[in-house]
């Protein structure tokens, strides 16, 4: 932060920061911001099928849906047109069809749902929320659950609610005859709160208070209601080989969308058609169209991402939004949508040409962490341990961050159009800082020197001699390793040592290129006492080491599951995969 307010004059009074959840909130604005900037525009080719009868109009979608090759696309519809066209029925069928009522409301569906319907910002849906909450109109907002409890008396609340003038005639259609349903059992419960619902009518609310009230109040009556009712349509028909299909509804029992409105459930009507009969139609030609940009993200577009990628939690979500948004990250257009600034652009793209192995502006740093505070609740992990390992993971990936900070102004040079100001000293973290220190035992070739542990200028670690170059002995670790870091505890095997006892490195190694089985991280002794350590490290003793060390096998207890292994570990080595790639909505196609 101090460092780029140092070179970059329009950063000079700004706050620059970074957060576990914050930089991952950025960073899909970011990526869906390009994908649509950097979106091209394909030509696609499709059949089009119309049919018009006494008693309406049907409309055919093609069972390919679309090609993108014309000539491949010319040909069947040449095809279909050798002969006289005409179209067979081939399926005709009926079924009941219901739509379902929504799930009991979560903190997350209220912000998603408020920022969509009535175009709220998050954090005003949240402060509106808890003023509702301390007024005692509606329950306690800040909730995972989505089931209620068979001890509560639903029936009661709705009861009251037949007092709530706009929506008295809904309420009391409930209560008084059998049209109250106990509401769908969704499956997240946090054992703290119920779900969001109205506890009081309020009848002298005005403006968003009134809205948000509003909006929680027809929910929960949903909930209340059954699932609206109607009757499907599907009818398919076949040109020589190509099929098409189209499809009708006719609403029966309308129920909750009568209260509900933010939910849509349109009819459609097709004519009557029989199972085998055959028509002319009345269009039928090739056509052609264009695929479309996604859509920037909203409000609701971000939370749900967020709350599918593990990022912030019901309570935090609409926070870590403000929060980028007043640091200026961020922006929202007049048409509500989340349009990264040049600062945030810049920031992201920055850190991502750093080729850190969890990178920054993705949610799988903190997803390990996560998964880390997991293994704690279950008893796998103690806290030490996972404090111990989260510092040394954070300490890798921001020593390999100052190490590539050139990388970060130089995209940000690029993005604020600004040159870097000359004459700021580029700082390094202390080695010797933080828990376990750099140090990782005494060196075995000379008789001062210490072996420490280090990161090196192209990237990658190396565990060296402090008196070089008066000592050249030095340890190359290899690239399939993804990080590393000086452990608190010392190796049980060397602590005879007449050199002193050798600290344990926290090593971490690329998905794929060790064994399974083995612990994450693996501790390891780099001293050569630890045969395993030796093969996936390539760790050789100096030339002119007299020491004598006990050798013991790879440490079982590491291990998570036992493993049997024949051959070099590194020949065994399985196809590394990429993590898992960031849910975004389906907004466009590409």
């Amino acid at each position: 932060t101090l460092r780029l307010r140092s070179r970059f004059a329009s950063l000079e009074n700004k706050l620059i920061s970074y957060g576990s959840c914050q930089f991952p909130t950025l960073g899909f604005v970011v990526d869906q911001y390009l994908r649509t900037e950097r979106f091209v525009a394909e030509g696609f080719w499709y059949l089009y099928l119309e049919h018009k009868k006494d008693d309406g109009r049907a409309v055919f979608s093609w069972k390919r849906g679309k090609l993108f090759d014309q000539e491949a696309c010319f040909v069947l519809y040449a095809k279909c047109m050798c002969t006289p066209v005409v179209a067979r029925v081939t399926l005709v069928r009926s079924r009941p069809k219901e739509k379902w009522r929504p799930l009991p409301l979560t903190t997350v569906d209220l912000q998603k749902c408020c920022s969509r319907y009535l175009r709220l910002a998050p954090d005003q849906i949240m402060s509106i929320a808890e003023g509702l909450y301390q007024q005692g109109f509606i329950s306690y907002p800040r909730t995972e659950t989505d089931q209620f409890d068979t001890n509560m008396d639903l029936k009661g609340i709705v009861t009251k609610l037949v007092q709530y003038q706009p929506f008295s005639d809904y309420a009391n259609s409930l209560v008084s005859g059998e049209g109250f349903k106990w509401p769908r059992k969704g499956s997240n419960n946090d054992k703290a709160h119920p779900p969001i619902h109205p506890v009081a009518p309020a009848n002298n609310l005005s403006g968003n208070p009134q809205r948000v009230y509003e909006f929680v109040t027809r929910r929960f009556l949903a909930c209340c209601s059954d699932n609206a009712k109607g009757q499907a349509t599907e009818v398919e028909v076949e040109i020589t080989d190509e099929q098409f299909s189209a499809s009708g509804l006719m609403i029966l029992k309308r129920n909750y969308l009568d209260i509900y409105p933010f939910d849509r459930w349109s009819e459609s009507t097709v004519p009557v058609y029989q199972q085998g009969d055959s028509f002319e139609p009345t269009i039928f030609e090739m056509r052609t169209g264009t695929t479309t940009a996604p859509k920037l993200l909203t409000d609701f577009d971000l939370i749900d991402i967020m709350d599918k990628n593990g990022i912030g939690t019901d309570a935090t979500h609409a926070t870590h939004i403000k929060t980028i948004i007043d640091r200026e990250y961020i922006f929202r257009s007049p048409d509500k949508f989340l349009i990264p600034s040049t600062l945030g652009i810049g920031l992201i793209e920055g850190y991502d040409a750093m080729g850190l192995e969890l990178s920054l502006s993705k949610p799988h740093l903190r997803c390990e962490m996560e998964r880390e505070l997991k293994r704690i609740c279950d008893g796998v992990k103690t806290k030490d341990a996972v404090v111990q390992d989260s510092v040394n993971l954070y300490k890798a990936v921001y020593t390999k961050s100052v190490e590539e900070v050139a990388k970060l102004e130089d995209s940000l040079s690029r993005s604020l159009q600004q040159t870097p100001a000359s004459g700021t000293a580029i700082w390094t973290p202390s080695a010797g800082n933080g828990a376990g220190g750099g140090e990782v035992c005494k060196c075995s070739s000379c008789s001062d020197g210490s072996l420490t542990l280090r990161s090196k200028a192209s990237g990658g670690w190396m565990i060296g001699c402090n008196l070089y170059p008066q000592c050249k002995h030095a340890i190359w670790i290899p690239d399939i390793v993804a990080s590393i870091a000086v452990s608190a505890e010392t190796c049980p095997s060397c602590q005879s040592n007449s050199r002193g006892p050798a600290k344990m490195v926290d090593v971490r190694f690329r998905p794929g290129s060790a064994p399974p089985g083995i612990a994450i991280p693996y501790k390891a002794c780099i001293r050569g006492c630890d045969e395993f350590a030796n093969e996936m490290l390539e760790i050789r003793p100096p030339a002119n080491s007299s020491e004598q060390l006990p050798r013991q096998p790879r440490r079982q207890q590491q291990q998570q599951q036992p493993y049997q292994q024949q051959q070099s570990y590194q020949q065994q080595q399985q196809p590394s995969y990429p993590p898992a790639s960031i849910m975004t909505p389906a907004n466009g196609e590409s």
